[in-house]
C-alpha cells in the first residue's frame, strides 16, 4: 500500500546514495522513503543494529504504524536482526542480495579492525513479511525471488526495483508470494 514508511539501508560502510535509484522510484509511487542517518552504517555490527533499530522504532513512532525495511548486501543482514527484535515496529522486510547464514562478515577491516562479532544468532524467518532478492531461510510469510543482477547493481537494476514495489504494494495482512511471471518472461499460467 502506497504511503506507508520505507527504509531504504544500504550496505555496510555504504552512504545513501547507493540506494538513491530505487528510493527516487519509491518516492514517485508515493512512498514515504527514509534512510539511516548518516553514520550509521559504520563501526561495530552491534552498534550499527542498535542505530538501526532506534531509527526504525523512531520512524514507526512518527509515522503511527510499522515500517518496510529495505536492506541491500550486509545491511540486509543488520535489518534482518532489526525485523526479529522489533516485529511490532515492522510491516515488511525486503533484503537485497544479503549474507543470511555463514561467514558472513569473515573480517573486520570495513569497520576498523577485526571483527569480535558472530553471524546473527537467529537466521529464522522474521515475523513480517519476508522477501529476499537473493537465498533466504523459508518461513510461513518469507520467499526468495532470483534476480538476475551484480551484487553492486542490485538496487538500479529494474527487475530488482519492480519486485521491491510490487512486494511494498501489498495490503496489509494480505501476504501473498510473488508471481514471477512478468520478470523471468515465463508463460501466465
Amino acid at each position: 500500500m502506497a504511503g506507508h514508511p520505507v527504509l531504504a539501508v544500504p550496505g555496510l560502510s555504504g552512504g545513501n546514495a547507493w540506494t538513491a535509484v530505487l528510493r527516487r522510484f519509491l518516492a514517485i509511487k508515493g512512498y514515504a522513503v527514509h534512510t539511516p542517518d548518516k553514520g550509521t552504517m559504520r563501526g561495530a555490527h552491534a552498534t550499527v543494529v542498535a542505530r538501526l533499530a532506534d531509527r526504525v522504532s523512531e520512524l514507526a513512532s512518527e509515522a503511527g504504524q510499522p515500517v518496510s525495511i529495505i536492506g541491500w548486501s550486509v545491511g540486509g543482514a543488520f535489518t534482518r536482526q532489526v525485523a526479529l527484535a522489533q516485529p511490532e515496529s515492522v510491516r515488511s522486510l525486503i533484503t537485497l542480495g544479503a549474507p543470511l547464514s555463514g561467514s558472513w562478515y569473515p573480517d573486520g577491516s570495513a569497520a576498523g579492525g577485526p571483527c569480535r562479532c558472530r553471524p546473527p544468532r537467529s537466521i529464522h524467518a522474521p515475523t513480517a513479511p519476508s522477501t529476499g532478492a537473493d537465498v533466504q531461510r523459508p518461513g510461513p510469510m518469507t520467499e526468495n525471488v532470483e534476480i538476475v543482477s551484480s551484487h553492486l547493481g542490485m538496487a538500479t537494476n529494474p527487475m530488482t526495483v519492480h519486485v521491491v514495489a510490487d512486494r511494498l504494494g501489498q495490503a496489509d495482512g494480505r501476504w501473498r508470494p510473488y508471481h514471477s511471471a512478468w520478470h523471468l518472461g515465463e508463460d501466465d499460467r
